[in-house]
């Protein structure tokens, strides 16, 4: 069976691709009390950065590039 893309392999990223599937990608750091102290807050910060220069470098990636 052959399954067709709604979009040309050009005009899809590979975080189309990983959100399609796995929903947006996001890392949440599990936080051990429920206020959330001033160091969960900042390993969340840092946690929202990585999750953004993750997607950064997923969008640079066209589906075309992988298929060649």
């Amino acid at each position: 069976m052959l399954n067709r893309l709604a979009r040309p392999a050009a005009a899809l990223t590979l975080l189309d691709v990983v959100e399609a599937v796995d929903g947006p990608v996001r890392w949440e750091a599990a936080t051990p009390g429920p206020d959330g102290g001033p160091l969960d807050r900042e390993v969340q910060t840092v946690c929202g950065q990585a999750a953004g220069l993750v997607r950064q470098r997923l969008r640079q990636v066209r589906l075309s590039d992988l298929v060649g």
